[in-house]
């Protein structure tokens, strides 16, 4: 699967997944939960080994990123895609992308929320971390994708997605912005309860 495609169905299927800026459905742990399940099944479908598996007990522990997909045979083994997710904290996010300068995997993902200063300021450096690392591939891609919260965001009851490839001489090669209604503040104002 190709970076942009995956972008394309993840993009697709954030509406479905339940995330929320609603009070008491905002944690981090509720939307790391959707969003690494999300790509979890993904990779399953795919045919990869999928770290973290919660199946292998102590074994199937985060493995060096947030998730991972490995393939392993008698005479190959590699990772296809690196993710790292962060949710709140700019410093921990430029600290969970810089985790995914370091290794190898033709697709690198990242999906991050925060403020919108600090969303635009990530979104601004990204690139330049990239092109800055010595020991770069420029066959590697990285994906992007930003979901700002702050007061506007929660007014008018919409996630402000950005979301964005970046090749792995640190250059822009493809974006795309959307609006997703939040369905949880959505469907409380109308008293529909989840």
């Amino acid at each position: 699967m190709e970076m942009k495609e995956l972008m394309a169905v993840f993009l697709d299927a954030i509406p479905n997944l339940g995330l929320s800026r609603a009070e008491g459905h905002n944690s981090g742990r509720q939307w790391t939960r959707a969003v690494l399940g999300f790509f979890r099944d993904i990779g399953t479908r795919e045919g990869f080994k999928v770290h973290p598996d919660r199946t292998l007990g102590y074994f199937g522990r985060e493995y060096l990123v947030d998730l991972c997909w490995l393939k392993e045979s008698p005479t190959e083994h590699w990772m296809e895609l690196a993710m790292e997710s962060e949710w709140g904290n700019k410093y921990e996010a430029t600290y969970d992308f810089e985790k995914l300068l370091y290794l190898n995997a033709p697709l690198k993902l990242f999906v991050c929320s925060l403020g919108p200063a600090n969303t635009q300021s990530f979104v601004k450096s990204a690139p330049t971390l990239v092109a800055n690392h010595k020991r770069r591939n420029s066959t590697e891609q990285y994906g992007v994708v930003m979901m700002p919260w702050g007061a506007k965001q929660r007014k008018a009851q919409m996630m402000e997605i950005e979301a964005f490839i970046i090749d792995g001489n640190g250059i822009r090669v493809w974006s795309e912005n959307r609006s997703v209604p939040d369905l949880v503040m959505t469907n409380a104002r109308k008293g529909v309860h989840s």
